[in-house]
């Protein structure tokens, strides 16, 4: 059993569920680190994000008008509110790719609610 653990450094697991509740199957994900360009890859979109937003807002506050930076800070604020299409498969497998590859970067344990959620043909 400790070989195929080694073997495998994605374990997941479904727990069961008491037939009353109606709340969606609890699978667990931990991992060792598996592929290191793929940890660092999906660790880059999920986090890389938030400071191209964060480099982008600061810059455009320091080489641009002040009408322009603010047109910048507008067009950030519409991207927000546009409407997401949450069947979209490509957003799906991103997501998939995250929650499989992100989890051997950090020594946690990731609890998915609904793992099957992220199926696009669901």
């Amino acid at each position: 059993m400790e070989a195929e653990k080694r073997e495998n450094p994605l374990v997941s697991t479904s727990t069961t569920k008491p037939a009353s509740e109606n709340l969606p199957d609890l699978t667990i994900l931990t991992a060792k680190q598996r592929s290191l360009i793929h940890t660092i890859i999906a660790v880059a979109i999920w986090l890389g994000t938030i400071h191209f937003n964060v480099i982008v807002v600061v810059s455009s506050f320091l080489f641009l008008p002040l009408p322009k930076a603010l047109a910048v800070c507008w067009v950030l604020l519409l991207f927000i509110v546009i409407p997401i299409d949450e069947k979209d498969k490509y957003g799906r497998k991103l997501a998939s790719y995250i929650c499989k590859h992100a989890v051997g970067y950090f020594p946690i344990t990731l609890h998915v609610e609904d793992y099957k959620a992220l199926d696009p043909n669901r």
